[in-house]
């Protein structure tokens, strides 16, 4: 079976200064949500703003894992919020309606 192409890579800035906080992979939308995020990204959020920009999209998972990482490393994760180095995480992850609402 052949792999949609429906992932992208994308990065949140403060809007306060364009200052690059977080690098993310997903879907669309992902790139856009605001409540499933660590306390961390909500704080820098609140103080600064936020700005989303897709960097690539329609792109393959693994494509999407690896410029996610590439992205990660150039930038440095001591100057992010990213919680690891990126590459890996789950795809169409079905959430109860328990878990949605915490």
């Amino acid at each position: 079976m052949k792999e949609r192409n429906r992932f992208c890579v994308y990065i949140h800035s403060r809007k306060s200064d364009s200052k690059v906080f977080y690098v993310g992979k997903g879907l669309a939308k992902r790139s856009r949500n605001t409540i499933t995020r660590s306390a961390y990204w909500k704080r820098i959020v609140a103080k600064h703003g936020l700005v989303v920009s897709i960097l690539k999209h329609s792109m393959p998972e693994q494509e999407a894992f690896e410029l996610e990482s590439f992205l990660i490393s150039e930038i440095g994760r001591e100057n992010l919020c990213n919680m690891t180095n990126g590459g890996e995480g789950c795809s169409g992850r079905v959430m109860s309606e328990k878990q949605k609402s915490r």
